[in-house]
């Protein structure tokens, strides 16, 4: 657990850091071309979320995303511990550094400094707690699809989701194999 836990401070050190040094470097300057009409620093305020969606829903967006954040965390927590599960911790850990990251941007500041913008491709300006969230959903996708058994070796989804720490309890009082279901499954 505690190599996730740096995992995710570590990305929120580098979201924060990032974010300050670009504030403080550009200044006045609203643009800095790294690349010019190919890749540019450009500072913008968002308040929303992605492609500026709620624009303006501070208080809505901060509520799912501390929510979400809770819950990913939650998750991260009750996830087994075994090699086989490390991909997918390691993309839920990314996420929550991301999603902390730029909440951390709206509660303190009403808005999310974004700055990293691609002009050749024509891609909405982000910042690296974007890339966390983004990254970490890949890893998270790739971890399942790499192996699809994942979830049928006695954890489903719905085990992460909704009982946590109790159904990992009451299966190792039962004694019963992990790739049996505690109950007998409701047909319709």
């Amino acid at each position: 657990m505690l190599r996730y836990i740096v995992l995710i401070l570590t990305g929120l050190v580098l979201d924060q850091l990032s974010k300050l040094l670009v504030v403080h470097s550009l200044g006045g300057v609203r643009t800095l071309p790294i690349i010019k009409n190919v890749f540019h620093l450009t500072y913008i305020q968002n308040d929303g979320i992605a492609f500026s969606f709620l624009s303006g829903k501070q208080f809505f967006i901060i509520a799912v995303t501390l929510l979400c954040v809770i819950w990913l965390f939650f998750i991260l927590l009750n996830a087994p511990k075994s090699r086989k599960w490390r991909l997918f911790d390691t993309g839920l850990a990314m996420i929550i550094a991301g999603a902390a990251g730029n909440l951390i941007d709206r509660i303190t500041k009403g808005y999310v400094v974004d700055f990293f913008d691609f002009r050749l491709i024509g891609f909405p300006i982000f910042n690296v707690a974007d890339v966390f969230v983004c990254a970490g959903a890949v890893v998270v996708l790739v971890a399942i699809f790499r192996d699809p058994a994942l979830f049928d070796r006695g954890v489903s989804l719905q085990d992460l989701l909704l009982i946590g720490k109790r159904h990992y309890r009451v299966r190792k009082k039962s004694r019963k194999p992990y790739g049996q279901p505690l109950t007998t499954p409701v047909t319709p």
